[in-house]
């Protein structure tokens, strides 16, 4: 599935360059060098070493400097360069929510055992919750930002019309996915369905053999 999705868009960062060029744009695709990165205080020199919710705080941060109140890296990186979408007020909108939420929430907690702190949770199980405290609020699709402050998380909703919901068949889960693998393929995903971005947020399993999986993403504009 990884190696098809790969093959299915040559260049994320070639498509970043046109995008870049238009005008009044809800998301507006940027090339961020390290320099930048690390003006936020979340540095990002190598992809790998990260964790999706520090990436996460390093994106919003690298998106607030340039006057945009949230964003995602692509999942890209070329030398120092790495990619991200940059999302205005229209297409996000940002709330507060509460372990005490969260922890009610189906996929919190999945698969590890602190429940406590944003940065131990699982990428796709994230997303997932995401999406569930969102529509909670009458919103199509979520993320993260990154932050926690205590009980405090932080959470960014997207309007129902502007998702589009998308299944695409695999052969395993993306339980064990890095949020570099996520990122991409939501990208990738969204782009050949003529949406500029997206999230990777839940998936469907056979629960049998031979098994069979349908990756779930919302895609957006």
């Amino acid at each position: 599935m990884w190696n098809a999705i790969q093959k299915a868009s040559k260049s994320v960062l070639a498509m970043g360059i046109v995008f870049s060029s238009m005008t009044a744009l809800a998301t507006e695709w940027f090339d961020t060098t390290a320099a930048e990165r690390a003006a936020t205080g979340y540095p990002i020199s190598n992809r790998d070493k990260v964790g999706w919710a520090y990436a996460s705080r390093s994106a919003n941060e690298v998106c607030l400097d340039k006057g945009f109140p949230a964003g995602q890296y692509l999942g890209h990186q070329s030398g120092e360069l790495m990619g991200v979408n940059c999302f205005d007020d229209d297409t996000v909108d940002w709330f507060d929510t509460t372990l005490t939420e969260l922890k009610q929430t189906f996929g919190w907690g999945r698969y590890v055992d602190d429940k406590d702190h944003i940065d131990a949770q699982l990428p796709v199980w994230a997303n997932l919750v995401a999406y569930y405290a969102c529509y909670r609020r009458g919103y199509g699709a979520g993320f993260f930002t990154g932050h926690q402050s205590g009980e405090l998380v932080g959470l960014h909703c997207i309007p129902r019309d502007r998702v589009h919901t998308v299944f695409v068949p695999a052969n395993d889960r993306p339980d064990g996915w890095s949020w570099v693998h996520m990122n991409i393929t939501a990208n990738d995903v969204c782009a050949s369905h003529g949406y500029r971005t997206g999230i990777l947020y839940d998936y469907i399993a056979s629960g049998e053999q031979p098994l069979w999986v349908n990756l779930k993403y919302n895609c957006f504009n």
